[in-house]
């Protein structure tokens, strides 16, 4: 496949401690555009909304939590359905530059061709090699037969954002 698939537009707002101290919350809506080939867009619009929760327990360790609630486009292409998940996780900061995270994620999606719940765990590590130059590396497996095949990313952050991503697991 290629091309360029549909565009998405949102905005963060950080409503409460947004230096991450305390108890961080955020809300972040969204819309998606149909700008994407069929092959790779989704068909129709669809939108969203993300609710970021951190609260830090010490300057180490940090739990998260973001619920989020979609009208995702329907498997056809025509109309919008009911998503919704969660995602919560634990942060750890193992040395000035290094942090280790681990996730649980539950989805529901109200597809009218199909309804699935997933469930996934994530292990990511994190490493700021300068100031301006983040490197990642993220591992995730599905703990359900809803859950797609697990897999790994690993990539870089830098002036720009990029990403490379490979399957690392067969289900």
């Amino acid at each position: 496949m290629n091309g360029v698939g549909d565009v998405s537009l949102g905005m963060k707002a950080n409503l409460h401690h947004p230096d991450g101290s305390d108890l961080s919350v955020s809300v972040l809506p969204f819309v998606t555009l149909p700008v994407g080939r069929s092959s790779i867009g989704a068909g129709d619009w669809g939108a969203g909304f993300l609710v970021p929760l951190t609260y830090e327990l010490s300057d180490a360790v940090s739990l998260d939590l973001t619920p989020e609630i979609d009208a995702a486009v329907d498997q056809d292409g025509n109309g919008r359905h009911l998503a919704y998940s969660s995602t919560a996780g634990l942060s750890v900061a193992v040395s000035k530059a290094v942090t280790l995270t681990g996730e649980l994620q539950a989805l529901r999606d109200n597809d009218p061709d199909k309804h699935t719940s997933q469930a996934l765990a994530a292990l990511s590590l994190a490493w700021m090699a300068s100031d301006d130059l983040q490197f990642d590396m993220l591992g995730a497996a599905g703990l359900n037969d809803d859950t797609p095949m697990p897999g790994c990313m690993r990539g870089y952050r830098g002036g720009s954002r990029c990403w490379s991503a490979c399957s690392c697991c067969k289900r």
